[in-house]
């Protein structure tokens, strides 16, 4: 064997383990890798998977594998660390969907976060004492949002915080067909924390007369917005309810026309973990004009207002 020859021989595995090298590398390459922050919601180690709740309300669901590497407090821990209510920075691929890395922020050895969870459920609900001289009064909304406060904020100030969107497939209800009743209008996992508003574009109100009269309202602007503080964590449910004064809120002008002028309570009731899978709530109406500090079975007296 000439030494050329030989020399092409050992050539050949070295260039395979390069190209092998490479191929790793591009695997792993900053535009094929995503970078999610948020709150662990659940932690299923059994079936490789994580939920998180990201700042913006999104609730995500991330595979995890024994290749997933963990760190806490800046040392090398495992998936079997994680808990419920963790501050997590996690790398995930987006290819594929598995957690490459998860780094979770600064937490006290020898504590747990499972009872003091980072996260909660926000159910929004709406009803209504009937409106005036009408069988029917639709009200078309869309971008249902509410605001988390940044510290030191009061419950008047927009201008600070985030508005985070809460998802619903619900695009108009009645104010006829509310009465008395609580309707379904949108639910969201948001991160813990002090909310202060509650906004939603209203579109549109249209129905019919007690004689039989298709009518339009007028609406004054398209963002209604309803001032009022409660808090979300611990891992409950916290329903508000929008208590629309049909009679104020609907006002007919003369001629068969109307004008949409939203007067709104904002009744809040915060559930414990159990009654958030009953379905159930607890708590009392405090005095009306309160804001909501501990978010337990309280009420606000607020007109939605439209900026």
């Amino acid at each position: 064997m000439t030494e050329g020859k030989f020399g092409r021989i050992l050539m050949i595995p070295l260039v395979l383990v390069m190209a092998a090298m490479l191929v790793a590398t591009a695997a792993c390459t900053p535009a094929e890798i995503e970078q999610l922050k948020g709150v662990l919601q659940n932690v299923d180690s059994a079936n490789g998977k994580i939920t998180i709740v990201t700042a913006d309300g999104k609730t995500v669901t991330i595979k995890i594998t024994t290749e997933t590497d963990v760190e806490t407090n800046g040392a090398n821990t495992s998936v079997k660390t994680l808990e419920p209510g963790d501050s997590v920075d996690i790398e995930v691929k987006k290819d594929n969907q598995v957690a490459r890395r998860i780094k979770v922020e600064e937490k006290k050895s020898g504590t747990s976060r499972t009872t003091e969870q980072g996260w909660g459920i926000v159910e929004i609900r709406v009803t209504d004492p009937p409106p005036a001289d009408v069988k029917s009064a639709v009200v078309y909304l869309s971008n249902i949002e509410v605001h988390r406060a940044s510290d030191n904020e009061s419950a008047s100030d927009n201008d600070s915080g985030n508005w985070i969107p809460v998802t619903t497939n619900i695009t108009s209800f009645d104010l006829m067909d509310v009465i008395g009743v609580e309707q379904f209008l949108a639910s969201a996992n948001l991160t813990a924390g002090k909310y202060t508003q509650i906004r939603m574009s209203v579109t549109n109100v249209t129905g019919v007369t007690t004689d039989n009269v298709s009518y339009t309202a007028e609406v004054p602007g398209d963002k209604l917005k309803i001032v009022g503080a409660f808090i979300v964590g611990g891992g409950n449910k916290t329903v508000l309810t929008l208590d629309f004064d049909g009679e104020k809120s609907l006002i007919r002008t003369g001629q068969g026309k109307f004008l949409f002028k939203p007067v709104v309570k904002l009744l809040i009731n915060k559930g414990s973990s159990e009654d958030k899978i009953r379905g159930e709530e607890t708590g009392k109406p405090i005095e009306a004009g309160k804001s909501s500090e501990a978010g337990q079975g309280k009420e606000n007296q607020s007109e939605g207002r439209k900026p």
